[in-house]
């Protein structure tokens, strides 16, 4: 099963984004980095449980790493998260 998250990310220096995505029972921690168009796509790829659910959570987390100072800033937007399951071979 592959989940595809895509948004926008813009933080300035002492500021940073990051992700927490939970499903099947794996965690994955993404640090988002600021490139030239800010967009991101990240792909997850899990395998369902033998039970059939499907959940999937995740937590968003923009934050100041320079508390110090009040004028950093930091965004982070989400355009759509996708979810393909498809039918694992028997091995």
């Amino acid at each position: 099963m592959t989940q595809d998250i895509r948004g926008y990310v813009d933080t300035d220096k002492g500021a940073r984004a990051s992700l927490v995505f939970q499903t099947c029972g794996n965690t994955k921690l993404i640090n988002l980095k600021k490139t030239n168009s800010n967009n991101f796509v990240e792909r997850i790829t899990t395998r369902p449980e033998h039970n059939g659910n499907l959940q999937i959570t995740f937590f968003p987390f923009a934050e100041r790493t320079d508390s110090c100072n009040e004028d950093v800033e930091a965004l982070l937007q989400f355009d759509s998260l996708d979810v393909q399951i498809i039918k694992w071979k028997s091995q």
